[in-house]
């Protein structure tokens, strides 16, 4: 899948850029995962709505499901990226070595969460249908048809993106044109009005609100991951007039970003018309203007603990959005047997949150060390990168 071109385009200074330009969207990785670490925490809150705070609570944390927008859109600029600047040091995109570099970072642990939930499964009682579910997971169809983690839906939606990106970009780079990817200007905005009207149409003609097929269904979901593209491609390749723009419109971007991430605050997924339709693409607007705020936020500034700390959630973020499930099911064991005090109040129910939300990060760095980490190493001795060093937070 190695196609050469002719014409390569000079470097640009998001080439080169700063290393601690990194830490911010690590920083928007720690912060996308604590989201979905409420969300799924949630019904605690709803569970002993002793109070109006609590029940506040229980709003913000039942909103946290927005974590996985940002997720995508941050997947979107990032991955691209790398075959950005791929072709823009070779000229020439490879494919396949860059699915194989992807897979190294993405099957290990999901591998191990299958493996995991095939040990502790009490298999016997439902078999056919355990394996029918494992079998999807490992084919990474289960947001089409069952699943064993309902989490992992997320990751079918970015794998089956970047098979599509890696076969789309590949056709670009074979028009042999001085900027191939010129045509992500327009074609990922043409493909965001397609699948927000498809999106509109879909709760349209059903009465019920059907999470398979409306919310984590691919082909409902993929305008998320090419806007992170899109935004990519502007980085990339109009890096001077984006900056300018981002430093220029700071206030802009603050409004799209409450407009895109505070109604779900205030309003039932399953119960809006708005959420599961344009709301995604609001979503989407306001995660790329975190996006912006956060490449191009003012230099100068030493990151404080709280922001070394989120940096490293976000650093280990895939692992401890994969593991978190497991141990919100260990938790509840806990919680079932009385090992934790009745949550009779919203102080013991942040407290026992907090605890969740701990030991879910905790899990996730264990994994990311034990065994992300080394696989990552081993990736880079086997498949050596092509687009250039990734940058790491300190």
């Amino acid at each position: 899948m190695a196609v050469p071109n002719p014409h390569p385009p000079p470097p640009t200074p998001s080439d080169s850029a700063p290393a601690v330009r990194l830490v911010p969207l690590d920083v928007l990785r720690g912060v996308a995962v604590l989201l979905v670490l409420a969300s799924h925490f949630q019904f605690t809150f709803q569970a002993h709505p002793v109070s109006r705070a609590g029940l506040l609570l229980a709003r913000v944390a039942g909103a946290g499901w927005m974590g996985v927008d940002l997720f995508f859109v941050l997947s979107g600029f990032l991955v691209s990226g790398l075959l950005y600047r791929e072709h823009r040091r070779h000229g020439e995109l490879r494919g396949l070595r860059f699915l194989a570099r992807r897979g190294f970072k993405i099957y290990p642990a999901y591998w191990l969460l299958i493996l995991v939930s095939c040990l502790v499964d009490d298999m016997p009682a439902a078999r056919l249908d355990q394996l029918k579910c494992v079998a999807t997971q490992l084919g990474l169809i289960q947001n089409y048809v069952c699943y064993r983690w309902d989490h992992t839906w997320s990751l079918a939606v970015e794998e089956h993106f970047y098979l599509l990106l890696t076969l789309a970009f590949t056709l670009l780079v074979r028009r042999r044109t001085a900027e191939p990817f010129r045509p992500v200007a327009w074609a990922v905005p043409l493909l965001g009005l397609t699948v927000a009207a498809w999106r509109c149409w879909l709760r349209a003609a059903h009465a019920e609100f059907d999470w398979l097929h409306q919310y984590a269904a691919s082909h409902v979901r993929l305008d998320e991951l090419a806007w992170g593209v899109w935004l990519g491609y502007l980085h990339h390749h109009h890096a001077d007039r984006l900056a300018a723009f981002a430093a220029r419109r700071r206030p802009w971007l603050c409004a799209a970003v409450v407009i895109g991430f505070l109604p779900p605050t205030f309003a039932e997924l399953s119960a809006s018309w708005y959420l599961p339709t344009l709301g995604f693409s609001a979503l989407a607007g306001g995660s790329m203007a975190l996006v912006l705020l956060a490449v191009y936020a003012p230099e100068g500034a030493r990151p404080g603990r709280l922001t070394r700390l989120l940096a490293l959630t976000g650093l280990h973020s895939y692992s401890i959005y994969l593991f978190h499930r497991p141990v919100g099911i260990g938790f509840g064991w806990l919680m079932a047997h009385h090992v934790f005090p009745a949550a009779d109040n919203v102080v013991v129910v942040c407290l026992m949150g907090a605890a969740f939300v701990g030991a879910s990060i905790s899990a996730g760095i264990l994994v990311g060390l034990g065994l992300e980490q080394p696989m990552l190493r081993l990736r880079d001795r086997v498949v050596p990168s092509r687009a250039g060093s990734a940058a790491r937070p300190a």
